[in-house]
């Protein structure tokens, strides 16, 4: 794989990370306080879970676990402005 490819490649996927993003917050910023804190505990027993999985190495996919934190931080930020 060239340099250009791989660079491509890392741009396509930044961009498509960027689109998630955006549409997780906007779906957000849509929900109620009393739905933010639920779909938080959801978050957090679903990161708790992938910590053990990946502890018994039940778990391959690493970004999952990244993923679902940032989620968790986002649902905190938009808690506290709340």
């Amino acid at each position: 794989m060239s340099f250009q490819a791989i660079k491509n490649y890392s741009l396509k996927t930044h961009t498509i990370s960027n689109m998630r993003k955006r549409e997780q917050l906007k779906e957000f910023t849509k929900l109620g306080k009393g739905d933010l804190q639920r779909l938080l505990k959801e978050k957090q027993e679903n990161l708790r879970g992938f910590r053990f999985d990946l502890a018994g190495g039940k778990i391959k996919d690493i970004s999952l676990i990244r993923e679902t934190r940032k989620s968790v931080s986002r649902i905190k930020t938009l808690l506290n402005k709340k």
